[in-house]
């Protein structure tokens, strides 16, 4: 486990929640500009041939019910098909938007729905966005000390950092996860394992299919 991930698991629920909030609010706002000048966005449905259309405001209605703490906005019903429809591989994003979409979904499970979502789940799905992995550790360290808790920062972190230690992660610490995102299919079926790997250099550890998965790494506790 890296510095940054045990920082990250040495926070508050409250700090790590805060945390959450940071990421994902940079996952929306990845998710905005990628959406920006789209009237509307379609995809065809597999089982039944249908022709759907996306609905846009979906991750932004799931941060808002989140920090509300109540589903403001029917998030949960509207997710369903499309959910299903990523996991089926009818609707399919960037990998980084992808993730990022989950992010968001997740963390309205967790904060809304009350399900058991890992809290660093959430914030290697977040993560995952970044398509620079160089600044996959600044963007954490800058969401940690937002928090105010910015004081467990190791003199081997920093060495860390300045080597280039950051190279080694990235080759060192790659899976395949058990699958892309949550669990919710039209059989309830666990997904299929997809084919390419995310390289996120933080940490790494196993995935359930419940949760939804990061190609981000886990730290092992």
């Amino acid at each position: 486990m890296t510095p940054l991930a045990q920082e990250f698991l040495a926070l508050t629920p409250e700090k790590r929640r805060e945390v959450h909030f940071v990421l994902c609010q940079r996952a929306l706002e990845k998710w905005t500009a990628y959406i920006a000048g789209r009237k509307e966005m379609t995809y065809t449905e597999s089982v039944c041939g249908t022709t759907q259309q996306l609905d846009l405001s979906l991750p932004s209605g799931a941060l808002a019910s989140a920090r509300k703490g109540r589903d403001i906005a029917g998030v949960a019903s509207r997710y369903g098909e499309p959910i299903v429809a990523m996991q089926d591989s009818d609707l399919e994003f960037p990998e980084p938007i992808q993730f990022g979409y989950y992010a968001l979904y997740n963390l309205f499970r967790k904060y809304v729905a009350g399900k058991v979502i890992d809290d660093w789940l959430i914030v290697n799905q977040a993560l995952s966005t970044e398509s620079d992995e160089s600044q996959v550790g600044p963007v954490l360290r800058a969401a940690i000390k937002k928090t105010g808790e910015d004081k467990t920062r190791s003199k081997w972190f920093e060495g860390a950092i300045e080597s280039g230690y950051r190279r080694h992660f990235s080759r060192s610490n790659r899976w395949n996860s058990a699958t892309v995102g949550p669990s919710a299919s039209r059989t309830a079926v666990p997904v299929t394992p997809p084919a390419q790997v995310r390289r996120v250099w933080i940490a790494r550890c196993p995935c359930a299919a419940e949760l939804g998965s990061s190609r981000a790494s886990w730290p092992r506790r």
